[in-house]
């Protein structure tokens, strides 16, 4: 744990359940939860971006559909096309910077962005070097 976050295993939970407490959760039956994904092409493939958009709740697709580009501008467009930008939404998505200002843009104060807890251990992980001894 020092390694990571240089405290006591207790100060760090203390400093979590502090935290926690002070954040506000919108009530999840008014709320629309989907979780947004980008995929990238391969060399040699297809050169075209696939975004997609999952129902968190039902786990269902909303939309999948393949793009030229994944300009900022694109993204805007898929978001509007297939969500109702007047209702609360709940987001998460990977760890693309542009994001959280496109997601703002378009919801405005009815929105919740997490960022993807799988993507960010994958940036954990690649962090640390594979022969450990």
């Amino acid at each position: 744990m020092d390694f990571i976050f240089p405290r006591s295993k207790s100060t760090v939970l203390r400093a979590f359940y502090n935290g926690m407490e002070k954040e506000t959760v919108p009530f999840s039956e008014n709320i629309h939860m989907v979780h947004y994904d980008e995929q990238h092409p391969k060399e040699g493939r297809c050169q075209k971006y696939r975004l997609t958009l999952l129902d968190a709740k039902t786990q269902t697709t909303i939309a999948d559909d393949l793009f030229d580009d994944k300009s900022s501008e694109t993204i805007k467009e898929f978001l509007r096309k297939n969500l109702d930008a007047s209702e609360p939404v709940f987001i998460v998505t990977d760890f693309d910077k542009r994001c959280p200002d496109i997601l703002k843009e378009i919801f405005g104060d009815k929105l919740v962005h997490q960022y993807c807890l799988m993507h960010l251990n994958k940036l954990i992980v690649s962090d640390f070097p594979k022969n450990t001894t």
